[in-house]
């Protein structure tokens, strides 16, 4: 390759960035490839010779435009006879042009940058319709790399306030007196990542500062502050804290790469509602008041973006008296009905939904009407439903004898009933309306660290993988699996280095937002705070699969996913292990199992299933303790993996062209390795010309 003379090159958006002769080659080859004329020695002398105009054109005072590039590739492809090349390399340019018109309509602006382009536009209208900030006119007022560094801002605030000069993991420090603060005076004034022109990478608005003093006071309320906050302010202004850029790049770089993406509530990171949790769970009493606060507490948290988990056990069955006012009880469904109708009115943070679950125990009275409660048409359509089994019913269940259903008021059988015949209602009604599902109550609790201090677990958040106390919350992130495929000497690999990376930097992102979350009500901060629970998880594990060319459905697909999650969640503890040496374990861990060498994870009791030095880690936790009671759940990543563009969760693909409904609109899809691959094999032939505003652009676009 030519020595080029020309350093730098002028982008779309007027942006000066460094030259790099590297993407010229890799573009012709894509195109030659793409119409099966690939030819090495052919490609190196194509690309001899652009190189060649350009230093003939341009220096270090002339610097050239993106699209001069562009036209001197063209040129050279036709002199050298590369015409079916040639044509491939425009009309992909052409669509490249239009995808860039269509996404600058999408966000209201005039060019699009380095984040805009990495998203496709199916993700950048889901962003545009949610979660980029508007004015109260509803104009966008925030890009996609603005958001991301806004979110990343937060969450490195954490990092900041627990810096050992100014952190004392013991509590040993005296408590310093209370000081005024006014965010709204250091406004957009203060940040990390300064940059030449004096701003900052990282900016910290009102709601970002406000957050901080939350925090500081809440570590000085415990002793924990080595220094006043008029001088932890003094050090923040005089940048001593700049050491943490690092930090914050590491999680504004996770996401922008679509590496990892923590649920979408987080994209209230630094805004007025400040609620970052996805999951939550809430308990109800068998009165009116606790009904109602049950409720209003929903309400609240629908509003802020959450969702609610909610076991109707201890309500008393339908038809059961009321003392106070000598009637009947309308039993759990009915109330149920008030939950679904708040959920109707309130929409999440005024952009989507609610959701729920609704959780009945089997022995209830009122458990046939609960199972076949959505038979009727649009009745609870707001919830998913689960029915609660405890171990005492599959004794009756083998013996065949009856099952008494008992009401939670008094204690007292109101009836039996034929146990097969109630679990062959459970089935039918899934299969029929994709509700109930079922919940296990020994295996939810079976490898439940906490039990010893807080007992048996009755619920889960409104998705089911998340079993949680009453007025719990825990808040979740997706590490993307297919960005960690690699083209290696001709063939798909996977990086388990950096997984390993992406693991770690996810950990700390999750547990930081603990720290940093603007909780719904004191009750559900202190619980959260007291076990600290987070959920790492997966998305893209079906679009891995077909990367690597392992069927889903097979002994290899079974153990690479085995392999996965023991890594993730061996590396995950690791990682909430050492951040529990630097900043003390989650509160009750000295009651938890671990002190007992406990492991919350069935894996841990299989030796003959560890790749990984599980002896090593368990005695790490007992030295230092571990920062999170919990460290991985699968969730099923809706928003999420349309923005990062790949296979949902731990799904298999249902199909590789689709077309998906949500409340914002209608989204059209083309599975990105089914793309891939058809490319490869040369079988892709590009869009026709059509309407972008339509979105029906591949998922890659």
């Amino acid at each position: 390759m030519s020595e080029v003379r020309v350093s730098r090159i002028i982008k779309r958006d007027g942006r000066v960035v460094k030259f790099d002769a590297g993407r010229i080659e890799r573009a012709i080859k894509k195109a030659m490839l793409s119409v099966g004329r690939y030819d090495e020695e052919t490609l190196r002398k194509v690309v001899s010779y652009v190189l060649r105009i350009i230093n003939s054109k341009f220096d270090e005072e002339h610097i050239p435009h993106v699209e001069d590039i562009q036209d001197i590739v063209e040129f050279a492809l036709v002199k050298f006879d590369l015409y079916e090349v040639a044509k491939a390399y425009i009309l992909y340019r052409k669509e490249r042009e239009k995808i860039r018109e269509e996404k600058k309509r999408i966000l209201e602006k005039d060019y699009v940058d380095e984040v805009d382009k990495a998203f496709s536009i199916n993700a950048l209208r889901l962003l545009a319709a949610r979660y980029l900030l508007r004015d109260e006119e509803g104009k966008l007022i925030e890009t996609p790399k603005q958001m991301f560094q806004r979110i990343a801002a937060l969450i490195v605030i954490s990092d900041i306030l627990h810096d050992p000069e100014i952190f004392d993991k013991e509590g040993k420090q005296e408590i310093h007196n209370e000081e005024k603060f006014d965010p709204v005076e250091w406004e957009n004034k203060v940040g990390i990542g300064r940059k030449p022109d004096g701003g900052f990478e990282g900016t910290w608005n009102r709601w970002h500062l406000e957050r901080m003093k939350a925090l500081y006071d809440h570590l000085n309320s415990q002793g924990k502050m080595r220094v006043s906050w008029s001088d932890f302010f003094k050090k923040l202004l005089n940048g001593y804290f700049e050491k943490y850029y690092d930090k914050f790049k590491d999680y504004y770089s996770v996401m922008v790469e679509r590496k990892f993406l923590p649920n979408s509530p987080t994209f209230n990171a630094g805004t007025r509602l400040g609620q970052l949790s996805a999951c939550f769970v809430l308990d109800i009493e068998d009165n009116m008041m606790s009904i109602m606060k049950t409720a209003s507490d929903a309400a609240i948290i629908f509003q802020s973006g959450g969702g609610i988990g909610i076991n109707y056990s201890k309500l008393r069955p339908e038809g059961d008296i009321v003392s106070s006012t000598h009637g009947t009880a309308s039993g759990p469904v009915s109330f149920m009905r008030i939950i679904d109708t708040v959920t109707d009115v309130v929409k999440q943070g005024g952009k989507r939904r609610g959701a729920n679950m609704g959780i009945l125990e089997i022995w209830h009275p009122d458990i046939e009407k609960f199972i076949t409660a959505k038979v009727r048409e649009g009745f609870l359509e707001n919830f998913n439903l689960s029915v609660m089994i405890t171990p005492d019913f599959w004794k009756y269940y083998e013996s065949g004898e009856l099952y008494p259903l008992v009401n939670p008021r008094d204690g007292k059988i109101w009836k039996y009933i034929d146990p097969r015949g109630l679990f062959d209602m459970i089935a039918r009604m899934a299969w029929k309306t994709g509700d109930p599902g079922v919940l296990f109550m020994d295996n939810i609790n079976r490898r439940n660290i906490l039990r010893k201090v807080r007992g048996d677990i009755r619920s889960t958040n409104p998705c089911g993988e998340e079993p949680l106390y009453p007025y719990e919350s825990c808040n979740l992130g997706s590490i993307n699996l297919y960005a960690m495929v690699k083209e290696k000497e001709g063939r798909m690999v996977f990086d388990w280095e950096e997984l390993e990376r992406i693991v770690r930097i996810g950990l700390r992102f999750l547990d930081n937002i603990i720290d940093v979350n603007k909780f719904p009500f004191k009750e559900i901060e202190e619980n959260t705070k007291a076990s600290r629970k987070v959920g790492l998880g997966i998305m893209g594990l079906a679009d891995t699969l077909f990367a690597l060319g392992i069927p889903y459905n097979s002994e290899e697909g079974f153990e690479f996913m085995r392999k996965v999650m023991e890594f993730i969640t061996y590396h995950a503890m690791d990682e909430s292990a050492e951040i529990s040496k630097e900043r003390g374990p989650f509160p009750l861990y000295p009651k938890s199992g671990y002190v007992d060498g406990e492991m919350p994870i069935e894996g841990y009791y299989h030796r003959d299933w560890w790749t990984m030095d599980w002896e090593r880690l368990v005695e790490k936790i007992g030295r230092y303790g571990i920062r999170n009671a919990e460290v991985t759940t699968i969730a099923p990543t809706g928003s999420i993996s349309m923005i990062a563009d790949v296979s949902s969760g731990i799904e298999p693909q249902y199909a590789l062209i689709y077309e998906k409904r949500v409340t914002i609109g209608t989204f059209y899809y083309i599975d990105r390795e089914f793309e891939r691959q058809l490319r490869d094999c040369l079988l892709y032939t590009s869009p026709s010309p059509r309407d972008l505003s339509t979105s029906r652009m591949p998922s890659s676009a």
